[in-house]
């Protein structure tokens, strides 16, 4: 199994990146205004491009570049306009019922169980440190004042301090911060037992650990796993029923690199946010915290910034 995880995780920047791409092609022809009132959770409304005021020419010339693997691994791209679907093809062996792994997308989507958290009274400042979220943890190793100043905010933009490497080496390397949360018997433990290399909120490091601690964070609030409370709260509202969430050590949700969705849930779960959390009249998610967590906390090279588990790039 581990063999299989590294397997996948070998290609994991490369698969972000065409994945982030893909994103922005679908996400651009949309704005919040045409989200009110058009969708149907089961339903899709289909158009042709020109209808919607779409050069079908130049989408028919980026799908042929697509097919000739001229912008990478692409498996799959949706594109919406006006509230109808205008696009959809499937690449390299892919169709629409396959669920896909969304590799480091599924962060955002924890991100989005923070938000519903806070909006059930179960997080009540993003100021509370990181550690009185895990009392069961006694003794944690490397605890200096540095650790104990970590807040569940620095969690969220990947500013806490610990130490995390997972660029460096392959992942398939035993030096790869990766490869030892995969191989440790508590996942979570493992991430708070790290070492400081800075005081927190004074630099960034991306950090996946940050994402199993707010996994853990959810199991010790609301006692389950945060897939179930994923399905139950966000998932179930929006029509998703098949899915796939990988779990670590103790049953951890793997809230880093572990969901796969269908192309489409993944164009919902887009929708929800540019609809501002509602979804068919229905909140699912706080506006404040839609507005919140995309802001720009972490200015990142290249233009990138960072939010709260979420990437602002410039178009």
């Amino acid at each position: 199994m581990l063999l299989y995880r590294l397997k996948y995780l070998s290609n994991f920047r490369h698969r972000l990146k065409i994945f982030l791409l893909a994103s922005v092609i679908i996400f651009s022809f949309l704005s919040c205004s045409e989200t009110d009132d058009f969708f149907d959770t089961y339903h899709w409304k289909n158009s042709s491009p020109s209808e919607q005021n779409l050069n079908g020419d130049l989408l028919d010339q980026l799908n042929q570049k697509i097919r000739n693997g001229e912008y990478g691994d692409i498996h799959s791209l949706l594109i919406m306009r006006n509230g109808y679907l205008v696009f959809e093809e499937y690449y390299r062996g892919y169709s629409q019922n396959q669920l896909h792994q969304i590799f480091s997308v599924t962060k955002s989507i924890t991100s989005a169980l923070i938000g519903i958290a806070i909006d059930h009274g179960k997080i009540t400042t993003l100021d509370k440190k990181l550690l009185s979220f895990f009392p069961e943890y006694a003794s944690i190793s490397n605890l200096d004042s540095s650790k104990q100043k970590i807040k569940l905010e620095d969690v969220l933009t990947m500013r806490t301090g610990l130490y995390w490497d997972e660029f460096r080496y392959p992942f398939s390397d035993p030096r790869n911060s990766i490869y030892q949360i995969m191989n440790s018997s508590d996942w979570v433990k493992y991430v708070l037992d790290l070492p400081m290399v800075y005081e927190p909120g004074t630099g960034r490091t991306y950090n996946t650990g940050c994402t199993i601690l707010l996994a853990g964070i959810i199991k010790n609030l609301y006692g389950i796993q945060a897939h179930d409370l994923a399905q139950q709260y966000l998932l179930n509202h929006l029509g998703i029923f098949e899915s796939n969430w990988e779990t670590g050590a103790k049953g951890i949700t793997n809230t880093g690199w572990g969901l796969h969705l269908k192309p489409r849930d993944m164009m919902k779960f887009g929708l929800l946010y540019l609809n501002l959390g509602n979804w068919e009249g229905k909140r699912i998610i706080s506006e404040n915290w839609i507005r919140t967590s995309t802001k720009k906390y972490v200015s990142v090279s290249g233009g990138f910034s960072y939010g709260y588990h979420w990437w602002m790039m410039p178009l």
